[in-house]
C-alpha cells in the first residue's frame, strides 16, 4: 500500500468475517413450536430411541437417506429393509409391509407434503415414522411416530 492510496480494502475488513454460519439469537420464550413433543438431542437419537423402544421386526428405510439414520437401526439390533423411490420420491410398489414392520418416509425438504398423505393412506399409519428433518414446520401426522431436527433451522444456545 502507498500512502496516497488510503487504507487497503483487503486489510479493513479483516475484522468482518464472512462464512461460517450465525447464531440465532432469539428473545427467551417459553413458546414452542410443538410443546407435546418428547425432546432429543437429534433427529437419529430419537429414531433409536423410538426403535429401542417399539421394537420393530424390521424397518423399511429409502435408498436415499442420510447413513447417520441408516446406523441407527443396526444400532438397536432391528433389521433394515431397504426401498426404492419413485421419481415423485414415494415408496417403489415392492414395498411389503408386513405386521411388526415399520416404514421410515422422509419428506424431503419439505416438499413431499402430499406424497405424506398418500403414504399414509397406502400403509397403516401406526406402522410409518415421518423424517420431518428437512420438514420443521410441516404438521405432525396421524401416525407411529414424526421426527424434526430443529437444530438444522434454528441456532443453539
Amino acid at each position: 500500500m502507498n500512502s496516497t492510496s488510503g487504507p487497503d480494502p483487503m486489510h479493513a475488513a479483516e475484522d468482518r468475517a464472512i462464512g461460517g454460519y450465525v447464531e440465532l439469537d432469539l428473545r427467551a420464550s417459553s413458546a414452542e413450536l410443538y410443546p407435546h413433543a418428547l425432546a432429543f438431542q437429534s433427529a437419529r437419537a430419537a429414531l433409536l430411541a423410538l426403535l429401542l423402544h417399539g421394537r420393530p421386526r424390521r424397518i423399511w428405510m429409502p435408498w436415499y437417506l442420510c447413513t447417520t439414520m441408516t446406523d441407527q437401526a443396526q444400532a438397536a439390533g432391528v433389521e433394515a429393509v431397504w426401498y426404492g423411490l419413485a421419481q415423485d420420491l414415494t415408496p417403489d410398489p415392492g414395498v411389503d409391509l408386513r405386521p411388526g414392520d415399520w416404514l421410515l418416509y422422509v419428506n424431503y425438504f419439505g416438499t413431499c407434503e402430499a406424497n405424506v398423505d398418500r403414504v399414509l393412506t397406502r400403509f397403516p399409519p401406526m406402522q410409518v415414522v415421518i423424517d420431518n428433518s428437512h420438514a420443521l414446520y410441516s404438521a405432525p401426522r396421524t401416525c407411529l411416530a414424526s421426527i424434526y431436527s430443529p437444530r438444522k433451522f434454528v441456532g443453539t444456545r
